[in-house]
């Protein structure tokens, strides 16, 4: 059975069965991925009635971050357009990218996504200034 984990920054895919954006990698005797086409690999499996098993999103445990929020004080009430951009992002199998200008609430949207997905997240700001504005958020 093909077995895909996640290692060092990639899925590894133990498999004798080539699949695509998968290069073989010798120092772990498994094939390799980018991160970024990791729903593909899964959805070339499904479609090709592969079976295999998934432990990628076998994730730390994690407070249950909704509840810390709100017990924090803060109010997460969101905008009708940024309630769309959320429930838009959950009908796409929570992946997007969010476009909105400069003080319309990305930071908001964002964090109510992790809240609701309830697991650790990495989050890429391309700026200091947005990192500690994210910090001093969440």
């Amino acid at each position: 059975m093909i077995k895909i984990s996640f290692k060092q920054g990639t899925p590894l895919i133990k498999s004798n069965v080539r699949i695509p954006n998968a290069i073989w990698d010798e120092r772990s005797g498994s094939l390799r991925a980018l991160a970024i086409y990791y729903k593909d690999t899964v959805n070339y499996l499904r479609n090709s009635n592969i079976q295999f098993e998934d432990s990628v999103l076998s994730l730390l445990p994690c407070p249950d971050l909704s509840a810390a929020y709100e017990a924090s004080g803060k109010k997460l009430k969101l905008r009708d357009y940024q309630t769309e951009a959320l429930v838009s992002w959950g009908e796409n199998d929570k992946w997007s990218v969010l476009v909105l200008p400069t003080g319309s609430g990305k930071t908001l949207v964002g964090i109510r996504a992790i809240a609701g997905c309830n697991t650790p997240t990495l989050v890429i700001v391309p700026t200091l200034d947005l990192l500690e504005q994210l910090k001093k958020q969440l």
